[in-house]
């Protein structure tokens, strides 16, 4: 195996990253439920709080509203083994600081800990008085687009100096450890879990809904989603051709963002929304579901789990097969290929680009405006599927219609969120049969990532999915061709046949794995063996 060599340590050896600055496009949110066993940076923690004084301390304990029962030493530790985290992952990666106290509710059913942010703040000022953080200011302004973000905290050379002499590793830190993993949201959600805004006054459409873990399906989904999370935790999971620890990616402002990928950003959670149990219910949180394979960066492609190679097997025309089959009706394998071009401006590939994104819209949306204003929005500027008329619309909307009569009744009726609880129940059938068998699978919505030697299991797993869920067996297709399925192409001897698999391998074929990927596998592994 090649391996390609980028010594991102030595680089950071010669220009300690202390005298850089911060780069606030490349940090962690803060995470209010994290935790840690490991007791060599709980003695830190508590080294550090004694060197504030009795005073600072005092100031920090404030006075007490009885609501939690955590010291400010405690506050502290959240607050150490987090910025422990990312230096051990990468010193360059800083922490956002939470400041605005409608962050994080006291009282809120998803606050395990009860945590004040006010409190937070006191300790954030205390460790920056006594040294022990660089930080860069936040960011405000009241222009319309401007991105307005909280302060960046990194670790000090002081602090640097501190983590050095600790025997702990970034595994040791668990950002996710008190965690909720069912949330239940009054409004919608994203395609990341995240509550929408209004767009009329940009405000977030959502409000938390405590969740009754004592009623017996939530006890199932919670005992599936513990299971789950465990099997995931104990798996080393990375896009292994990076050789820095994260992504870059273009936020919908047009700036440039670093999304960092770790052990840590593996943890799941399953949302609803609308108040109801039969509203959404999608699985969210692993980076996966951050990174595509856009623009010739095939990250998806290129994720390992334990250090093997992976396929992604993704549902054919999921939504509009359900409905299919709800029918009584055979389901489709190919459900957005018209006849023929209907936009002579488009050609066949960007047109079938465009009906699948729109039947999406159709089916998520409640009236025709909506689907159509929400097509245009989801293509990236400057990508000419963007410049379609309402015209072209309706053109696409009719041609579809008429290949796919049946489905007519369902467009534009507001079908997306109950077909997206369908399919969660689909891949939660799924998790718990690999989870089962101790077989990690990562998923993306309708689609589930896994090791190429697991291919067969996991095929068999959606098949048996989709025939209890409903009823009948849907097909799906693989990312990319595998290096066996290319040399079995080879020596079949059939040159008609196996040349254009080879061209398919070679466009899709993952990356060598980087020097960065193996030392953390190996870093993780001796983790695993030390636990």
């Amino acid at each position: 195996m090649s391996v390609k060599v980028t010594p991102m340590r030595e680089q950071l050896n010669a220009t300690p990253y202390y005298k850089e600055k911060i780069d606030r496009r490349y940090s962690t949110k803060f995470h209010y439920q994290a935790g840690t066993g490991n007791q060599n940076l709980h003695n830190l923690s508590e080294t550090i709080w004694k060197s504030l004084g009795l005073e600072i301390q005092s100031d920090i304990n404030g006075r007490s509203n009885n609501q939690t029962t955590l010291s400010g030493l405690d506050y502290l530790t959240l607050v150490v083994i987090q910025l422990f985290h990312n230096w051990d992952n990468d010193p360059r990666l800083a922490l956002a600081s939470p400041s605005n106290n409608n962050d994080i509710a006291v009282g809120s059913y998803y606050n395990t800990k009860k945590l004040s942010v006010p409190k937070l703040v006191r300790v954030f000022k205390a460790l920056l008085e006594a040294g022990y953080l660089d930080r860069v200011n936040q960011s405000h302004s009241n222009k319309p687009n401007a991105q307005n973000t909280t302060s960046r905290i990194r670790a000090s050379k002081k602090l640097n100096d501190m983590f050095n002499n600790v025997d702990a590793t970034e595994f040791d830190v668990n950002l996710h450890a008190h965690d909720k993993m069912i949330f239940m949201t009054e409004w919608l959600v994203d395609d990341l879990g995240n509550p929408i805004k209004d767009k009329s006054n940009n405000k977030t459409l959502t409000k938390e809904v405590s969740v009754d873990e004592s009623l017996r399906h939530v006890k199932k989904m919670l005992v599936a989603l513990k299971d789950y999370n465990a099997l995931l935790a104990r798996t080393h999971i990375d896009i292994a051709s990076l050789d820095d620890p994260f992504v870059i990616r273009t936020g919908k402002n047009g700036k440039e963002q670093r999304l960092p990928i770790n052990q840590n950003s593996k943890f799941i959670k399953r949302v609803f929304s609308r108040g109801s149990w039969k509203s959404h219910g999608r699985f969210y949180g692993g980076f996966w579901q951050q990174v595509g394979n856009k623009d010739g960066n095939k990250y998806r492609n290129n994720i390992r789990i334990n250090g093997n190679q992976t396929l992604e097997l993704d549902y054919s025309s999921l939504h509009p097969n359900i409905l299919t089959v709800e029918m009584n009706l055979p389901p489709s394998n190919d459900i957005y290929t018209l006849d023929g071009l209907v936009a002579p401006r488009f050609d066949l590939t960007t047109q079938r680009k465009i009906i699948k994104m729109a039947v999406m819209m159709l089916l998520n949306a409640s009236n025709m405006d909506s689907a159509y204003n929400a097509l245009k929005e989801s293509f990236d500027t400057g990508d000419i599927k963007k410049t379609i008329t309402r015209k072209e619309f309706d053109a696409y909307v009719k041609a579809f219609i008429a290949k796919h009569p049946h489905l007519e009744s369902k467009i534009a009726t507001d079908q997306g969120i109950r077909l997206m609880h369908i399919d969660s129940q689909i891949i939660e059938h799924i998790i718990k049969n690999t989870t089962a068998q101790e077989v990690p699978i990562l998923t993306v919505h309708d689609s589930i990532i896994c090791q190429e030697k697991h291919s067969k299991l996991l095929e068999d797993a959606m098949k048996l999915a989709t025939k209890e869920i409903l009823g009948t067996e849907l097909s799906f297709d693989v990312s990319r061709t595998t290096q066996n399925y290319a040399q079995g192409a080879i020596n079949m001897g059939d040159k008609d046949f196996s040349n254009p698999i080879l061209e398919q391998f070679e466009k899709t074929a993952p990356k060598s794995a980087t020097t960065r990927h193996i030392d953390n596998l190996n870093k993780f592994n001796r983790y695993l063996r030390k636990s």
